[in-house]
């Protein structure tokens, strides 16, 4: 990350600027992934093109730069091609991310023609078996490599991504080889969230110790980066940049802190954007929510390394203020494997902080 986007992102944190958004144009999709989180069932209620025009106008009058344009799948909005275009007059960094199983000739030529910063595509392994059994549906993986090539023919940039699964484990160097192949990019991660009704059904997915562990150890992924180790979080550092400078919009215009499954902190069919950023209750206690509120991570010399998540407290222990157990263990092996990972580790990570890896987008 460059030091002009890191001043940015402080600025926005302190000044209480939502820098980005996720906006969900819907909760349908033509896959059934089975790690999913969204009650993909429930179309109902989505907001009209009109709506969502109006969205994009008060989150550009809010202050927001970077957007992406999520789902469900994207594609199954037949005015997409009018939201990317508004978007783009607006000045929007624009992302859409798809599984580009439903992408045609015309949308490559509108991404290229307006300038989307990534479409981000969801490839969770280069064998077909494992793909099409991760996302219920036989001949997604072939759909979905031949919308990823058709972008890639006309200069679109491609990000591949994916959570790395149980059971696609070690499948992700094969998706980044191919992603380099194509000149695309290329991100993973393991953290997988509970359903929006906080069913832990997803979680069953996620990689067992040992598979994470060679996973954290990978200096592909470099996921051990050693941050400043040592210091405990300051009184005033805030949890996360939740309701701070990013926010989340669902299909029926419901704001969120972010994109992790919080209350709605209001309705856009109700309230203005800007009304609901600088009034709500819940983005006001977030924002007055510090390191020092965590009770059980006070003093912790591991804070630095933690992506911790006051949502998953809840999740795990019913408790917003609570230590999740997930986080912590997460935490707990990424330190293991920075101490004992191979010296390719480490040569890697020096290399990703001088800003230096030309095919990840961590």
């Amino acid at each position: 990350m460059s030091r002009h986007l890191s001043a940015l992102m402080a600025r926005a944190q302190r000044d209480l600027v939502p820098l980005s958004a996720h906006f969900e144009l819907t909760w349908r999709c033509n896959e059934r992934c089975v790690h999913c989180y969204v009650d993909l069932e429930n179309g109902r209620e989505e907001l009209d093109t009109a709506g969502a025009l109006r969205v994009l106008d008060e989150l550009r009058e809010a202050g927001t730069l970077f957007l992406t344009f999520t789902g469900g799948e994207v594609f199954l909005r037949p005015d997409l091609p009018e939201l990317v275009r508004h978007a783009r007059a607006l000045g929007f960094a624009l992302r859409v991310f798809t599984n580009a199983t439903l992408v045609e000739e015309r949308h490559a030529r509108l991404f290229r023609e307006t300038g989307v910063l990534a479409v981000e595509v969801s490839l969770y392994a280069m064998d077909p078996g494992i793909h099409d059994g991760i996302t219920r549906v036989p001949g997604s993986h072939a759909r979905t490599l031949a919308g990823i090539r058709l972008l890639r023919e006309h200069e679109v940039p491609v990000v591949l991504k994916a959570p790395i699964l149980r059971e696609a484990a070690g499948e992700h160097r094969r998706v980044a080889a191919f992603a380099e192949s194509l000149g695309a990019r290329w991100r993973f991660d393991t953290h997988l969230v509970t359903r929006t009704d906080l069913d832990p059904a997803p979680l069953a997915h996620a990689l067992d110790e040992d598979q994470q562990l060679q996973v954290a150890t990978d200096p592909l992924l470099a996921m051990a980066i050693p941050p400043d180790e040592g210091t405990p979080p300051s009184p005033e550092e805030p949890v996360c940049a939740a309701a701070r400078r990013v926010v989340l919009v669902d299909p029926r215009g419901r704001v969120y802190p972010c994109s992790s499954r919080f209350p709605p902190a209001g309705d856009l069919r109700r309230q203005s954007f800007r009304e609901i950023w600088e009034q709500s209750p819940l983005l006001l206690r977030l924002r007055n929510l510090l390191a020092t509120d965590m009770a059980g991570c006070r003093g912790c010399r591991l804070w630095s390394w933690c992506a911790r998540c006051p949502l998953d407290a809840v999740a795990e222990e019913g408790d917003f203020f609570a230590v999740p157990r997930r986080a912590c263990a997460e935490t707990h092996l990424r330190r293991r494997a920075w101490d004992a990972g191979p010296p390719e580790l480490r040569e890697t990570i020096t290399s990703l902080l001088a800003g230096d890896l030309p095919g990840c987008d961590l």
